[in-house]
């Protein structure tokens, strides 16, 4: 059937919609690509009709067109060629789909009503037959046979070492989306994936077992459960990587890196993670038995009672204790000696040396922005305190640090701060300098305390905290002398 006859009926439906998509896969080596009619109708601006072809499948890979004639008054800005008919668009598509590879006709994909007349159109203009009786028909198996083609193109690619990775690699977010891809369970024992990106896949208990895997990107990817036995992963990046329960037991980890990753559980026995940077990890229940760890550097890690480090292993100053009991990581006496502050200098910089100096910035942030009356109580014991909120002037907390270390921060319903997180948090620091400001504490024995609270955690004393929220509310009312120490400003510039 000639194809201007084959489109009248196609082009009538067409324009009862403001925009048409039909597009067809193309076989091009081993993978495939996409050539698109986009169809608009629009009141305003009227008609317009556009051809390109994508190098990859599916959503978000415009970036990617295979085709150079461009449409400058296009705002999507991709690669397109713009025709004046329907007829004209399915003789480009055709154009481009025989130049690209080989046309797949049964992929052709429009809106329900209108696929058979499309792949008709399409089979035309391409001068083959369409065998509609041994084509796919509806949508849904339309789309369930180009996904299930990209899939099977796409995971034949990483058993085929490099050149395969490079196939993999190119492919966008959304072509990955559309196949469905799933690695959960899939065995890459013994492969060589040097290089390999499985951000954001689902990988877990996955078998990489000594598979080499240098310079691999497990950016948000779900590593449950997953063997990476004697694997060798120098160079990873596990930046938010869920790891939880993984062995990677004699694995070489050189100069890997991960932000915000949870290796809950994990087995890191005999590993070499020599060089590599962990930060705001979460390493609960972890065990590094045996684990080479030169120059390795956490910062702001969680542990608790059940992470195991090997003897050699001294660097704790980077690690947040989420346990319970006593940190075993914190050399109190260590801290102590050097605890010795003669004046206010002294002990901002004792502070600044030895707590998490983000919480000391936040701190000396508030002091420097804003006026704060800081009712306070001090005894040979214990300090206590109220410090107003900074973003919700009816919210106030109380705070607490005593001689052993123990400490607490909570507003008036009696909830832990947010910003306690296993160490002082800003309003105690505030509490502390403002008070040392004024010389209203021992600059020594308050740094003795606030060492001391390393090697604890927040304890919530409901009573203790109720009693001072009393004591302000009566101060408030003028029912008890319980006189504010200001802060101003200018007295914090220069810290």
């Amino acid at each position: 059937m000639p194809i201007n006859l084959a489109l009248q009926p196609l082009e009538q439906l067409m324009l009862n919609f403001y925009r048409v998509d039909i597009s067809m896969y193309v076989q091009v080596g081993e993978l495939f690509q996409e050539v698109v009619i986009e169809h608009v109708n629009s009141r305003r601006q009227g008609r317009s009709i556009i051809v390109y072809l994508r190098k990859h499948c599916g959503p978000f890979s415009d970036d990617n067109c295979a085709c150079h004639i461009v449409d400058r008054g296009n705002p999507f800005g991709r690669a397109n060629h713009k025709v004046n008919s329907v007829s004209d668009a399915f003789a480009k598509a055709a154009q481009y789909a025989r130049q690209a590879g080989t046309p797949i006709l049964n992929t052709v994909l429009a809106p329900e009503n209108l696929l058979p007349l499309g792949r008709n159109a399409f089979a035309c203009a391409l001068a083959i037959t369409d065998d509609a009786d041994h084509l796919t028909k509806s949508v849904e198996e339309v789309s369930a046979l180009r996904s299930n083609m990209l899939k099977e193109a796409l995971m034949a690619q990483l058993q085929k070492g490099p050149e395969g990775i490079k196939l993999w690699n190119a492919s966008p977010n959304g072509e990955l989306l559309v196949a469905g891809i799933d690695l959960e369970k899939y065995s890459f024992k013994d492969k060589d994936l040097t290089g390999i990106q499985l951000s954001g896949q689902d990988a877990a208990e996955a078998n990489f077992e000594n598979a080499t895997l240098t310079d691999a990107t497990f950016t948000g990817t779900n590593l449950a459960k997953t063997n990476f036995r004697k694997s060798m992963l120098d160079g990873a990046n596990f930046s938010r990587a869920t790891a939880n329960n993984s062995d990677f037991s004699g694995a070489s980890m050189k100069k890997i890196f991960s932000f915000e990753g949870s290796f809950k559980k994990c087995k890191f026995r005999d590993v070499d993670m020599s060089d590599s940077k962990l930060e705001k990890c979460d390493l609960s229940g972890a065990d590094f038995t045996d684990a080479k760890l030169n120059h390795f550097f956490l910062q702001h890690c969680s542990v608790d009672e059940k992470t195991v480090f090997p003897p050699s292993f001294t660097n704790f100053t980077g690690l947040v204790w989420k346990g319970t009991g006593t940190n075993p990581y914190v050399d109190v006496a260590a801290l102590s000696a050097s605890a010795h502050c003669d004046n206010l200098d002294e002990f901002i910089d004792y502070l600044h040396d030895n707590l998490d100096e983000s919480r000391m910035h936040k701190a000396t942030a508030m002091l420097k922005k804003d006026r704060f009356q800081l009712f306070c109580e001090v005894s040979d014991e214990a300090i206590h305190g109220v410090v107003r909120s900074q973003t919700d002037a009816d919210l106030v907390y109380s705070c607490s640090l005593n001689a052993k270390g123990h400490f607490c921060c909570c507003s008036q319903n009696l909830k832990l701060c947010g910003g306690l997180s296993g160490a002082l948090c800003k309003h105690l620091l505030v509490l502390l300098i403002g008070m040392a400001k004024v010389g209203s504490i021992d600059y020594s024995r308050t740094a003795l305390w606030c060492v001391a609270s390393k090697a604890e955690r927040p304890k919530l004393d409901k009573p203790a905290m109720t009693a001072v929220f009393l004591k302000y509310k009566g101060a408030q009312a003028g029912e008890i002398d319980w006189r504010p120490t200001e802060t101003i400003p200018e007295d914090y510039y220069s810290y």
